[in-house]
């Protein structure tokens, strides 16, 4: 009978067999309107500790009410001011105003950077990361209008080799990039740029190739007439891509108690139905 060892030959030292298992854990991005439940799903369903970079003024009041139901979750706040937006070229940039992006965007690198080191963090979530792309590209122009593609390059391989650096070094981290909505516009029959009814992602629009799969949070306010009541908040893997983890995720949607980061790691992981805290439940 031969044997179920391989032989080692050259490659071996190249090439390793896969492993046995992939640890429990989900990169999400997490997309969705202005108060439809994103940073309530981030901060109170997650595996703590969790840790949160933001530049949106609504994450503390949820951050508090996690902290009241004794959940540990601590807040990085970035100090961005917004760009004057009718600066397009260098020249008109705010001196005083680069530099405190440039200082933020080194802070915030500062602090991924720690998490990758510290292994008790169990969450990250960043509210919102459409945001935290556009403190990067402040950091390095101190515009975001009329920036040709090509310069682009640079900080959009820098934010992506920091977010893949930490996918890669903390295996175990589960990872939520908030991203807000926007209406999404179409040219009409006479050529118009017109609102299609459909929604897009705002800001950093490269984020799907980086995560295991793209959540979308929403408000359902239908009535159910046997019963009378709203469905109210869900969440929804999105319906119009495979995920990471196989296509048969995609259109899966939970609706109120059910809508939660557990919920979705037990339908991804199966086997830690029986070991519930993988999720912090």
């Amino acid at each position: 009978m031969a044997s179920p060892i391989p032989v080692r030959n050259e490659l071996d030292q190249y090439f390793a067999l896969p492993g046995s298992s992939v640890y429990p854990r989900l990169v999400l991005s997490l997309d969705g309107l202005d108060k439809e439940g994103k940073t309530h799903y981030a901060l109170m369903t997650t595996p703590t500790p969790v840790r949160v970079i933001s530049n949106d003024t609504g994450t503390e009041i949820v951050a508090q009410k996690a902290r009241a139901k004794g959940r540990d979750v601590k807040v990085m706040y970035l100090d961005v001011p917004e760009p004057d937006p009718k600066v397009t070229a260098a020249r008109d940039v705010d001196a005083e105003d680069l530099e405190r992006w440039k200082k933020e965007w080194q802070r915030a690198k500062a602090a991924l950077s720690a998490i990758g080191r510290d292994k008790t963090v169990k969450t990250l979530a960043v509210d919102t990361a459409g945001k935290l792309w556009s403190l990067c590209l402040l950091s390095h122009f101190g515009k975001m209008k009329k920036i040709p593609q090509h310069l682009r390059e640079e900080p959009n391989s820098e934010f992506y080799k920091m977010l893949w650096d930490l996918y890669k070094s903390r295996q175990d981290l589960n990872i939520i990039l908030l991203h807000l909505m926007k209406k999404r516009y179409s040219p009409n029959a006479k050529g118009d740029q017109e609102w299609d009814g459909g929604y897009e992602r705002s800001g950093w629009n490269q984020i799907g190739g980086y995560v295991d799969m793209t959540v979308r949070a929403g408000w359902d306010g239908s009535k159910n007439y046997a019963t009378g009541q709203a469905k109210g908040f869900y969440t929804e893997v999105d319906n119009t891509r495979a995920t990471r983890f196989g296509s048969h995720l995609s259109g899966r949607r939970w609706y109120g108690e059910q809508s939660t980061f557990w919920n979705l790691g037990m339908e991804v992981f199966p086997e830690t139905e029986m070991t519930p805290e993988v999720w912090g439940q």
